[in-house]
């Protein structure tokens, strides 16, 4: 009886390990598969890799990164609305606009299946909106927006101050100035406030549970781009860094009909 046992717990260990490097060897399969096809959008695009790019120009100065052939990309995927880059890390990716929400979480830029999804603007975003949400994973291997969890850190934010969007009109730069877990139900996520009240409340509310305080708040006049991903921590909340455009130009917003 005690060698049957034994036996019977050998193969159940045996098992579980099986399915373990199945599951392991998926996982790094559709990292691989992902990393595949944002080179693809990099190589159309012209963008340099993560090595080539310059860090962050001051603000005195314009951005000196290479604009992106949004043309050669919306051949591909008529949805592409723009660029993002975090400056000298491997952030730089496609920004997708869908019909929703949700197809692009499980969609690469060029619409094939894709766990790692893709970087993609609020469906509902308005081309006249102070407050805009752009959407991303948070990959393990720091791959799409996995990135922004490294905001916690001192000297990465002091690395990398801006982040920056191309579309087909302008080059916006965006100031970070506050990063946190938010609650999904929380004013991030609700419709942009409309008059300067709403809005100073809105960047005070911001401000007061951001990680870290730049001593330069932002204008209730420029708008604000939030990029939004996960926290690991369940479904109620996602780790938020907030981004104030601070070239005086208003986000540009393509609304693609399909």
């Amino acid at each position: 009886m005690t060698r049957i046992l034994a036996l019977s717990l050998a193969l159940t260990l045996a098992l579980t390990l099986a399915l373990s490097l199945g599951q392991l060897a998926r996982h790094l399969c559709g990292y691989a598969a992902g990393a595949a096809v944002y080179e693809q959008a990099q190589e159309l695009a012209g963008v340099a890799e993560a090595e080539d790019v310059s860090p962050a120009a001051p603000a005195s100065e314009e951005p000196a990164e290479t604009i992106p052939d949004l043309a050669a990309l919306q051949q591909v995927n008529p949805d592409v609305v723009g660029w993002i880059t975090l400056p000298g890390t491997d952030l730089s990716y496609p920004l997708l606009q869908g019909q929703d929400n949700a197809y692009y979480l499980s969609h690469a830029w060029d619409k094939t299946p894709c766990a790692a999804g893709a970087i993609f603007r609020d469906a509902d975003s308005d081309p006249s909106g102070w407050h805009t949400r752009i959407y991303g994973h948070r990959m393990n291997d720091a791959s799409m927006f996995g990135t922004l969890r490294r905001y916690r850190d001192p000297q990465f934010r002091a690395e990398h101050p801006e982040f920056l969007i191309f579309t087909e009109a302008e080059t916006l730069r965006c100031r970070i100035f506050a990063a946190y877990e938010a609650p999904v139900t929380g004013p991030v996520f609700q419709p942009s406030p409309g008059d300067p009240q709403a809005r100073a409340d809105f960047l005070a509310d911001c401000l007061s549970q951001s990680v870290f305080s730049t001593g330069e708040p932002p204008s209730v006049e420029n708008p604000v781009v939030t990029l939004c991903t996960c926290t690991g921590h369940g479904h109620g909340t996602r780790w938020v860094v907030m981004g104030e455009v601070v070239n005086d130009r208003l986000l540009f917003c393509i609304k693609v009909e399909q």
